[in-house]
């Protein structure tokens, strides 16, 4: 094999692997609180039994070429650091959902096109300081 064609392969690896793109949004709608680490934020199904609201928060993964898994931990993280922005260190979930974004994503190698149609893992949910579980 050549280095031209091992450099191809190369890239092929990398842009079906790729990176998922994360993106999230966050609106404080309580007290203001000293950051954390999104480390420290935990998700939470029901709610704790002592907590004070911080905001809203939203969380995006998305890529065509990973699975719906990565996309939803994407996500989910993407989630957790804007409500540790908002000094957090709970979020009750709201929704999870995967669903399909209006684009697709090609690569063209050789004489073959590869496509894939994107999709996005989208969270919301609240985001909380517990004072005591």
């Amino acid at each position: 094999m050549n280095l031209i064609n091992l450099t191809g392969c190369i890239m092929v690896a990398f842009g079906l692997t790729g990176c998922v793109i994360k993106s999230g949004s966050s609106i404080r709608t309580g007290d203001v609180m000293p950051a954390t680490s999104s480390d420290q934020v935990k998700i939470y199904l029901e709610k704790p039994n002592n907590y004070k609201t911080l905001g809203i928060v939203t969380g995006k993964g998305s890529h065509a070429f990973v699975s719906e898994q990565t996309h939803m931990d994407a996500a989910l993280e993407r989630m957790k650091q804007e409500a540790a922005k908002l000094g957090a260190n709970g979020i009750l979930l709201g929704s999870a959902d995967n669903v399909g974004a209006n684009n697709a994503v090609g690569q063209v190698i050789g004489n073959t096109i590869i496509s894939s149609r994107a999709t996005d893992a989208v969270t919301k949910g609240v985001a909380i300081y517990v004072v005591e579980e």
